[in-house]
């Protein structure tokens, strides 16, 4: 028989276990009011927030795309910021990020006439990036969201990832808090990693999260599927068809040493397996080729240095007008 003492150790462990989940769970609740917009991590986390809230104008025109795209948009708003409502992000997010963002605008704001989407990898991705998990996993925790992913992903522990984000707020934005207090390191922005400090490559990398990515691994060799990138492009255009929204895409800008944007090239094959939906998709309409500019107008062979943004802008601003979509600037 148990003594007293016993019994009242027991109780008191008991006692101190629940209310200190019931501590957790109400700092939790009280994080997930306070933290999302003041400690956004990135744009990605920006923009959702405002779309979320349905904050921010809405407009006849979005603009959907990687950081390129974002570039284009921005400077193209600062002459125009009433032409479209500029919901451009990373490419880390990929195809199915554009997507997501798209369908929680449309939940939220009366139906747009059309979508401008401007990207790099528009058709290529699998959610196996060196970013994905700071860019997409940190931020689309709807739950079908999180089902749809993890599906396509194939992966256990991908879904697990984005359920502790999802759950824990002090989790999902502590890049955030430990920016904030002085003199500690802090992580990259881009990777969420203490050895990044500059500009995210372009390079793919996989994140480790232990043994539950050997199944995943195992089910990758024999997975034949598309790419998801593909297979959302898809769901995109014809969610759009259906409600009868044009979708423009445009080719991003390139640098003329670029061997990418080549019918060859990683960047060219995508271009050419956009154009050839044309043919399924009433409503899409794309330009190409690429638009292509010197190499020392871009800072990274990639993102184009600040200074050429205006002369970029203006040339994008007058496809947007010959497709139906936007005004001359001066």
């Amino acid at each position: 028989m148990r003594n007293r003492l016993s019994i009242f150790s027991s109780r008191i462990l008991g006692s101190a276990l629940i209310w200190t989940v019931l501590a957790i769970a109400w700092v939790e609740w009280r994080a997930g009011d306070a933290l999302p917009f003041r400690y956004a991590n990135h744009e990605v986390d920006q923009l959702l927030y405002l779309v979320d809230r349905a904050q921010g104008p809405g407009g006849d025109t979005l603009f959907l795309g990687d950081s390129v795209g974002r570039q284009v948009a921005r400077a193209i708003a600062r002459q125009e910021p009433s032409l479209f409502v500029p919901l451009a992000s990373n490419g880390g997010i990929e195809t199915i990020g554009q997507y997501f963002m798209l369908k929680r605008y449309l939940a939220r704001h009366p139906a747009p006439r059309r979508v401008i989407l401007m990207m790099l990898n528009p058709m290529e991705g699998m959610l196996d990036g060196k970013y994905t998990e700071n860019y997409f996993q940190r931020g689309f925790l709807h739950g079908r969201e999180i089902a749809e992913a993890a599906c396509s992903r194939r992966s256990l522990s991908f879904a697990l990832v984005m359920a502790g984000y999802k759950f824990s707020p002090v989790f999902r934005h502590r890049l955030g808090l430990q920016d904030s207090i002085p003199w500690l390191e802090t992580p990259s922005p881009w990777s969420g990693l203490f050895e990044e400090t500059g500009a995210p490559p372009q390079a793919v990398e996989t994140p480790e999260h232990g043994l539950l990515d050997i199944g995943a691994s195992w089910l990758k060799k024999f997975r034949k599927a598309p790419q998801i990138s593909a297979i959302y492009f898809d769901r995109m255009a014809a969610l759009l068809e259906e409600r009868g929204i044009e979708l423009l895409f445009l080719a991003p800008p390139l640098p003329a040493s670029s061997i990418e944007n080549g019918p060859g090239g990683a960047f060219g094959r995508q271009l050419a397996q956009v154009e050839a939906r044309q043919a399924r998709y009433r409503l899409l309409r794309v330009h190409a080729p690429f638009q292509i500019y010197p190499s020392d107008w871009f800072g990274d062979g990639i993102h184009l240095k600040e200074e050429r943004l205006s002369d970029v802008a203006r040339d994008y601003a007058a496809i947007l007008q010959s497709m139906g979509a936007g005004k001359s600037m001066p």
